[in-house]
């Protein structure tokens, strides 16, 4: 499925790409990330799938990862596409249920997973840390609106050519 690598102990590059970590202590950090992982994933490789439940959060430290959700009998489609700086599965972490689509390697990728208790630990320590994230959730949840209303007025060509844009930015 993926290839786990050595544990992390370089939380300055973590703060440094993952602003919602900026207010952390590098203490806090160090704790948080005593037990993340590094995650090398190749092209179609799967992160996590539809109906698991969370192992942990993941920062996407390069490439883009497909998030993809389920509709009708066996059809899917693509909700979101997450690349460098981006966080996967806080959702599903923090409500503490399974989580509803699957994420997916869209090219060669590199994750950091967080394990979910210390994630939690950390944001309920840490009021700014907790103010970002619920932040951060909120504008995915109007991103998440948005996108909806757009998709359900555009053509398959006009999808696919915002598709297109996106990707070359």
């Amino acid at each position: 499925m993926n290839s786990p690598a050595p544990k992390i102990n370089h939380t300055d590059k973590i703060l440094k790409n993952f602003t919602v970590f900026r207010s952390c202590s590098k203490k806090e950090l160090n704790r948080t990330l005593k037990n993340a992982e590094l995650i090398v994933l190749k092209k179609n490789e799967l992160l996590f799938k539809n109906k698991e439940k969370p192992s942990g959060i993941f920062l996407v430290e390069s490439g883009i990862i497909k998030i993809i959700s389920p509709y009708g009998k066996n059809k899917k489609f693509i909700t979101k596409l997450v690349g460098k700086g981006g966080i996967i599965g806080m959702e599903a972490a923090v409500i503490e249920t399974k989580h509803i689509t699957t994420g997916q390697a869209y090219m060669d990728s590199v994750i950091y997973k967080i394990p979910v208790e210390p994630f939690l630990k950390l944001i309920y320590t840490n009021r700014e840390c907790f103010n970002k994230i619920i932040d951060l959730m909120g504008k995915e949840l109007d991103f998440a609106r948005n996108r909806i209303v757009c998709l359900s007025q555009k053509t398959g060509k006009q999808r696919l050519a915002e598709a297109v844009v996106w990707l070359h930015d």
